[in-house]
C-alpha cells in the first residue's frame, strides 16, 4: 500500500543511488564504460527505498538509521548482481563460456571483481552517510505522517 514514508524513502534512495553511481564513474578502470549505471542505480535506489526502508518507518531513530544502512547496502548489492548478470550475458553471447554452469559461476567471479572496483572511499562514504541520513529523514516522515 502506498504511504508517504515509502514515497519519501523511494525518492531519497533514488537520489542516493544516483550519487553513488556518479561517484563510481571516475573509479572505473581505463576502457570500462559506466554505461547506464547511474540511471540503473536510480531505479535500484527507488525500489530499495520503497520495499526495504519505507515499510519500517516510524519505529525509532536507531531503526531508521539501521534501515537506511540496509537500504544503501541493498542498492550496492543489487547493482553488483545486476551488472554482473548483464556482463555474463554479454560474455555468453560472445561464446566465452563452454557450458551454462561456467557462466553461472562466472557471475560470482564478476560480483567479486566489480565489488573490489566499487569499494572506493567516495562510494562508501556516500552510501554510509547518505543511507543513515536518508533513513533518519524517512523516520521523521514516518512520525509526521502516521
Amino acid at each position: 500500500m502506498p504511504t508517504a514514508p515509502k514515497l519519501v524513502a523511494a525518492l531519497l534512495f533514488a537520489a542516493l543511488g544516483w550519487a553513488a553511481g556518479r561517484a563510481l564513474v571516475p573509479a572505473l578502470p581505463e576502457g570500462m564504460s559506466a554505461g547506464n549505471l547511474p540511471i540503473a542505480a536510480i531505479a535500484l535506489g527507488f525500489f530499495a527505498g520503497w520495499f526495504v526502508v519505507g515499510p519500517g518507518a516510524g519505529r525509532g531513530w536507531q531503526f531508521g538509521a539501521a534501515a537506511g544502512l540496509r537500504g544503501a547496502a541493498a542498492i550496492f548489492l543489487w547493482a553488483l548482481i545486476l551488472v554482473s548478470i548483464l556482463r555474463m550475458l554479454e560474455r555468453s553471447m560472445r561464446r566465452m563460456y563452454d557450458d551454462p554452469m561456467q557462466a553461472i559461476l562466472g557471475v560470482f567471479a564478476l560480483i567479486v571483481e566489480y565489488g573490489a572496483i566499487a569499494m572506493t572511499w567516495p562510494v562508501i562514504i556516500i552510501l554510509v552517510l547518505g543511507g543513515i541520513c536518508a533513513g533518519l529523514i524517512v523516520e521523521t516522515a514516518g512520525r509526521h505522517w502516521k
